[in-house]
């Protein structure tokens, strides 16, 4: 979805078999933007990957920040380990590796929301959007990422062919998912604005209200639905 968005190449979106439950790398429309996808389908995977984006082999060379980083993960939980506790606890560690020294100041509302940085999120939110657009050095060095949470999409399990998924990727479970991560210090409100350390995008109630007739296999939506959460994604950047 957010390919089709501001990809530079029109039918980038149109993701071939080899590029499913891969990483891969696709330039945008804004001269050297690029979207960044890395397949990593627990929440432990993505507290890994994120650490290695800031700190490890993806970071060298990159030089700042990115501009956003959008993350979720639940309907693996769901189906192979359907333990919330288990959910909850990863979803701590990730809160915990963005608020760590090394990530607070690079992600915006870390800082605040957990170890009471003195920049404000407002004034971080600028310096973020002059460093898009090519402010000067002083402008992108203190650009800092803004992190999104997609919660996870409405499931149809009368829709699925595996007894298993018809068993734990329920839409009750579902929802308890999200309610452990709305509850999690993903969550945590930064005063003294109020917004949230971790911007939620509520993929659930959009594919919830695009009804079971947007999906075809119980778990996969018509595209409405996620240019639902990547236009709400680029407003929130926007703002």
């Amino acid at each position: 979805a957010i390919l089709r968005l501001v990809a530079k190449d029109p039918d980038a979106w149109r993701l071939d078999t080899s590029q499913k439950h891969r990483d891969w790398t696709h330039p945008l429309a804004a001269d050297g933007a690029v979207a960044k996808f890395a397949w990593a389908p627990f929440a432990q995977n993505v507290t890994s990957r994120l650490r290695n984006l800031f700190e490890g082999d993806d970071a060298r060379g990159q030089g700042r920040p990115p501009i956003a980083l959008v993350m979720g993960a639940a309907l693996w939980h769901e189906l192979h380990v359907d333990d919330l506790g288990e959910y909850g606890a990863a979803l701590a560690e990730l809160a915990d590796a963005l608020a760590s020294p090394n990530l607070a100041g690079k992600v915006l509302g870390a800082g605040e929301s957990r170890r009471g940085g003195a920049e404000g999120a407002e004034g971080a939110l600028s310096g973020a959007l002059s460093g898009a657009e090519g402010g000067g050095a002083d402008e992108s060095a203190r650009r800092r990422t803004v992190a999104f949470w997609l919660t996870p999409s409405r499931t149809v399990p009368a829709k699925f062919t595996d007894d298993r998924k018809r068993e734990r990727m329920t839409p009750e479970n579902g929802d308890a998912y999200a309610r452990v991560a709305t509850e999690s210090p993903l969550f945590e409100r930064v005063a003294p604005t109020g917004r949230t350390f971790v911007v939620p995008v509520d993929l659930g109630s959009i594919t919830a209200s695009c009804g079971e007739e947007c999906t075809e296999d119980g778990i996969h939506y018509a595209p409405a639905s996620y240019d639902a959460a990547a236009q709400i994604i680029a407003n929130a950047l926007r703002a």
